[in-house]
């Protein structure tokens, strides 16, 4: 290999099977990007969402049903997995688990979980530049936590875009979460899903494969992770009665901003009533989560 790329007596004969190694190489190369890419372009479907839009007969902000382009998770660990062939050690997922099991996380006390692949889920907005303007987007992402390459660019994927100022209330991202959360079931079960998210036919893309693994080693994959800003949780929770700014701004306790003493979330002494009682699940349903609205009511 070193003598054909650095001959000691460069020749043409040399010089014509340099060019057409490195010909081969190139093809070899598109060839491999352009099957990753048409794996991909497969993955990519669409989802109904409740955009909203102004009326321009009367001035009023409605909402209109169109179609936007959404990667289901499960589609992508089984792009990476099995095409593109990413693995992870086993014994970093056995170290992950046993990490979290041991310093008491709730989530990882589940034994049954252990050898799944950890998952993250965050979303994030962003300002962005057009030749129009500025616009807001907001974006939904996953990662896969033990998955660090040296860019960190190349473990963030992107589920779901759109600009801010389309959302229509919390109606647009529950629809599309509840299609994620679809999609991250069949990944924890780690086989394709055989009905969409409404419980209706697949497109035929997805039901060629409906029913099947998602990876030949039968890899199954579980959140572990929901991360997000203060602004990213209280577009997608909502919070009622919670900002950073009011009266009550913690979506964990019960901290507040005026009051009695005892309650101020700058009093760090012993007689704080909040920093030793984070909500329970059933204290943050009650207390923090809005009594209407939820994600599974809406169908679009």
């Amino acid at each position: 290999m070193y003598v054909i790329l650095s001959p000691p007596n460069p020749t043409k004969k040399h010089f014509w099977a340099f060019a057409l190694f490195w010909k081969l190489a190139f093809a070899i190369c598109m060839c491999a990007f352009l099957e990753a890419s048409l794996c991909m372009d497969e993955a990519i479907q669409t989802i109904r969402i409740p955009v909203k839009f102004t009326d321009l007969a009367d001035g009023s902000e409605k909402f209109q049903i169109q179609e936007w382009p959404i990667l289901d998770p499960h589609s992508v660990v089984s792009f990476l997995f099995e095409d593109a062939k990413l693995s992870i050690p086993q014994q970093a997922i056995h170290r992950y688990w046993e990490h979290h099991c041991r310093f008491g996380e709730p989530w990882a006390q589940n034994t049954a979980t252990h050898g799944m692949v950890p998952l993250g889920l965050f979303g994030d907005s962003a300002r962005a530049s057009t030749a129009f303007g500025h616009v807001n987007v907001v974006g939904i992402f996953m990662n896969i936590i033990l998955f660090r390459p040296k860019s960190i660019r190349l473990s963030r994927y992107l589920l779901f875009a759109i600009e801010d100022e389309k959302l229509w209330g919390h109606h647009t991202l529950n629809t599309v979460y509840r299609r994620v959360c679809w999609s991250l079931r069949a990944c924890f079960q780690g086989i394709h899903p055989c009905y969409d998210q409404y419980g209706k036919e697949l497109p035929a893309r997805l039901k060629k494969v409906a029913g099947s693994p998602l990876t030949s080693s039968h890899t199954k994959f579980v959140v572990t992770e929901v991360r997000g800003d203060w602004q990213w949780h209280k577009k997608v929770f909502r919070f009622p009665g919670v900002s950073w700014n009011g009266l009550s701004m913690c979506y964990h306790c019960r901290a507040r901003s005026k009051g009695q003493w005892p309650d101020l979330y700058w009093n760090l002494g012993e007689t704080t009533t909040w920093d030793q009682h984070e909500f329970t699940l059933a204290e943050f349903l009650e207390e923090r989560i809005p009594s209407r609205g939820i994600c599974f009511l809406d169908v679009f």
